[in-house]
Order: structure tokens, then sequence, then C-alpha cells
């Protein structure tokens, strides 16, 4: 597996599985955001222990910016080359450093970027506190 340098133990992706509102086991980029996002991404990783921000701040911070044709170019992008010029959520490059490129094919790319966009991730459960400001970061790198 490669990702963020952490591995996904079976219980990180049944977690993350069940936190998906709108889950989409047969979308072609599922397999793929499990093998590569969701050690860093998905749910299962508390305030304290993150390594990147959960998948539906990515989501919904890229779709409100952008159209689908536009989130896809730019999620594959980031995917291929993270770099703090290309990033529009500068308070997770802040927090989380960049992440590491991942060595995958234009086509994987696509597929993973079009699941983030397709895909309707739940809020993990300790983000209401978090945004009440109950933590004082996640990384502790405010």
């Amino acid at each position: 597996m490669i990702s963020c340098g952490t591995k996904s133990t079976s219980q990180d992706v049944a977690n993350d599985e069940q936190a998906a509102v709108k889950e989409l086991t047969d979308h072609p980029g599922y397999t793929l955001y499990k093998m590569y996002c969701i050690a860093c991404h998905g749910n299962a990783a508390t305030p304290e222990n993150r390594l990147a921000p959960p998948a539906f701040m990515v989501h919904d911070r890229y779709k409100a910016a952008y159209d689908k044709e536009a989130f896809v170019k730019r999620v594959v992008a980031w995917i291929d080359s993270p770099t703090t010029e290309k990033s529009i959520m500068p308070g997770a490059v802040r927090n989380f450093d960049l992440m590491p490129p991942l060595p995958l094919s234009l086509e994987d790319r696509e597929k993973i970027a079009d699941y983030f966009y397709e895909t309707e991730f739940e809020e993990p459960a300790w983000f209401g506190e978090y945004e009440r400001g109950e933590h004082l970061g996640m990384r502790g790198k405010n």
C-alpha cells in the first residue's frame, strides 16, 4: 500500500466504509480510495492523531470551488504533485504539511478524483466538538 505513510487496518477501513453517507462501492475509484487515501483522509483518526484533513472536508472545499471537470482536473494534479501553490486548503497544509505525491497512473488518479467528487462523505463523529473549539487543532500546528 502506498499512502501518506500509514497503513490502514481492516477496522479503520470498516469504520470508514460505514461513515460514507453515499458509499459508492461499485465506483471504479472506490478500491483505489481504500488503498491510497483512507489511511490519511478517513474518519477513523481522531483530531489529535490525524495525518490529513478528513475526506468530507476535501470534498466539500473542492466541490464548492469547482464544477466537476475542474474538480477532477485539480485533484488529479494534486495527487500527482502536491504543492503549496496548488493548494486551495491553506489551513490543511499549515496543519498537516503537504501530502506526498502518489505514483499512480493518470487513469487511477482520475478514478480517485471522480470518486471524491461523486461521494458524499460523512463528517467524523468528533467534528462537531472540533468545530465548536473544544479541540485545540488537529495536530497542534495551528
